[in-house]
């Protein structure tokens, strides 16, 4: 690729998030054939499909939630992955949990892995917040009341703290006559 042809895509690159879209590369005209070639480049990295990252974007942990926000832009972080983000649980979630409103297209993504909830309408924006994941870069997320909520709710999804096992049994009850 030549000098001109580089800093012209390069200074188109400039106009975007760090974290941004194929639709919205479109906008500054970058096509599918200009991403493919930063990409061989090291320019930008391809996060998942039609996703992509700034090489020079800053550092971070949350890379997959900023991935899943861009391609579900109505989703809210739910479930494990925002008591994650609220400090409220030691695991790490394995999968993304996202919610929907119910009524409209469950998102389909395969990579990160992605496990999709579908909430009432009139309640889907109630204790929503907004989480940086990234400098600059932020994300919906439910807040930590509905978040506790949600997991008493569905704890049998999500699996209860174990309880005290006892390791002799019962003495038997004593009859009386």
């Amino acid at each position: 690729m030549s000098a001109a042809e580089n800093s012209r895509l390069e200074q188109r690159l400039t106009g975007l998030s760090p974290t941004f879209t194929t639709a919205q590369a479109r906008q500054v005209l970058l096509s599918p054939r200009d991403l493919a070639s930063l990409v061989a480049e090291g320019e930008i990295d391809e996060l998942s499909r039609g996703v992509y990252r700034r090489a020079d974007a800053p550092a971070t942990a949350h890379a997959d939630l900023l991935t899943v926000c861009a391609r579900a832009p109505r989703a809210v972080v739910c479930g494990e992955s925002a008591l994650a983000l609220h400090e409220l649980i030691d695991d790490i979630p394995a999968v993304v949990h996202i919610a929907v409103p119910r009524g409209t297209r469950r998102p389909t993504i395969s990579y990160p892995p992605t496990v999709v909830a579908q909430y009432v309408s009139k309640t889907f924006t109630l204790g929503v917040e907004r989480f940086e994941a990234a400098p600059g870069e932020t994300v919906p997320v439910y807040n930590a009341a509905p978040s506790v909520v949600d997991a008493m709710r569905h704890r049998n999804r999500i699996g209860e703290t174990p309880r005290t096992v006892r390791t002799r049994p019962l003495p038997a009850p004593k009859r009386t006559q």
